[in-house]
């Protein structure tokens, strides 16, 4: 999740592909967007004034993982629509810890 938290808009904007690299292994990933190209092209049209895909609140950064998880946890708690997988629903490799 990290290494697509890093993403930029002009990574993204516009493109029916991107090519990721995994963080540990440098590994180029594809990930293909044809299926929300247009979703997300109106995501990237609400991110005015940040170069990032996920900004922070100041817009000067990325969201941290932490917060990723926060965020996806607080949308799967509210979306029925959502399937959830086997085991604990909210356990997203995240230590107990950090009291997501």
């Amino acid at each position: 999740m990290s290494d697509l938290l890093t993403l930029k808009v002009k990574d993204v904007k516009k493109k029916k592909k991107i090519v990721v690299k995994e963080g540990k292994t440098e590994k180029p990933r594809i990930i293909y967007l044809t299926n929300i190209c247009d979703d997300l092209n109106d995501y990237v049209r609400t991110l005015e004034g940040t170069k990032w895909l996920f900004p922070n609140l100041k817009g000067d950064k990325p969201i941290s993982q932490i917060q990723a998880y926060r965020q996806l946890k607080w949308w799967i708690l509210r979306t029925e629509s959502v399937p959830i997988p086997c085991g604990n629903p909210l356990d997203f490799g995240i230590t107990n810890s950090l009291k997501i």
